[in-house]
């Protein structure tokens, strides 16, 4: 049963969180400014960090794979034919029958499956009828994409349920108006938590969980009566830990905002240099957080 001890708790714990290693990609790989990590995420006891990388002319796509206990480098291999362009999430998925990684593609409408078999990752395509944004793996090998197609006045955010074989087996519109999706995760009650851009008078970014009938049921951000220190600027990234509670990368406040399950403010952890992207590892409780300006990932243990 959760309660206000294991709030509290956690809170304390998140207070004592250390940085414990930082993987700078500007030395790493020597990865100038005009490259990204473009994801994070880990495949059993392996941290998988996605990136470009190149000149203007030739930008390939690389995975680095890491040991999660001492962040000692295994190897690395390439992805041939893909660009960073239009690439939004990166996830891992220990479901299927093969472990594999997914990449959306929002340019080209579609997901990247990499299926691992041994120390060979090859690619197959699963085509989508929308954009694909952000992507999580949840049980019994399926997968959920929040997917957003423009229109006149507002945006359509779409979440859609993909079996293991490509094959979509539901799909959910959101019934508010939106001006972007980012990412998705699929909640313990069976909601789905989101983070997305309001509609075009909305302020600042918001986070929200959503039903089955696509309807929001609670929210944080973006309110007209929010002071500035409440609001989220560039909030397009979220994790969640096993308790529930929801990490938010603030990018343009440096800083990661944690929510309780019911999505109300803990806390704020300043970082520092614009953070991106998170993942939370449950094993390890750990925290890796991208980096945009330098490009870097930092581990925080919690």
């Amino acid at each position: 049963m959760r309660g206000p001890i294991v709030q509290s708790q956690f809170a304390f714990a998140v207070s004592a969180a250390k940085q414990i290693e930082e993987l700078d990609y500007r030395h790493i790989r020597g990865i100038e400014d005009n490259n990204d990590i473009c994801g994070v995420t880990s495949l059993g006891e392996e941290l998988c960090i996605l990136y470009s990388i190149g000149d203007m002319g030739s930008v390939t796509l690389q995975i680095d794979l890491y040991s999660t206990s001492d962040f000692t480098f295994l190897y690395q291999f390439s992805l041939p034919g893909l660009s960073s362009a239009g690439i939004w999430d990166f996830t891992a998925c220990e479901d299927f029958l093969d472990p594999c990684l997914f990449i959306t593609n929002h340019k080209h409408r579609c997901l990247h499956k990499i299926t691992r078999l041994g120390k060979h990752w090859p690619v197959t395509l699963w085509p989508l009828s929308y954009k694909p944004c952000g992507v999580t793996a949840v049980r019994c090998e399926r997968i959920i994409v929040a997917c957003c197609e423009d229109g006149l006045i507002s945006n359509t955010g779409k979440l859609i349920e993909l079996n293991n074989q490509g094959e979509s087996i539901r799909e959910i519109i959101i019934q508010s108006p939106i001006s972007s999706l980012w990412k998705v995760w699929m909640l313990e009650t069976g909601e789905y938590l989101v983070s997305y851009g309001g509609f075009w008078c909305a302020r600042g970014d918001k986070v929200s969980t959503v039903n089955d009938s696509g309807k929001f049921t609670q929210s944080y951000g973006g309110g007209w009566l929010s002071s500035e220190s409440d609001l989220l600027r560039g909030a397009h990234h979220i994790a969640v830990d096993s308790d529930g509670f929801v990490f938010v990368a603030d990018t343009v406040k440096h800083r990661i905002v944690l929510l309780n399950p019911s999505l109300q403010f803990v806390r704020a952890i300043a970082t520092g240099n614009y953070p991106a992207l998170l993942h939370f590892d449950r094993n390890s409780q750990r925290l890796f957080v991208s980096h945009l300006y330098p490009i870097k990932v930092s581990v925080l243990q919690l």
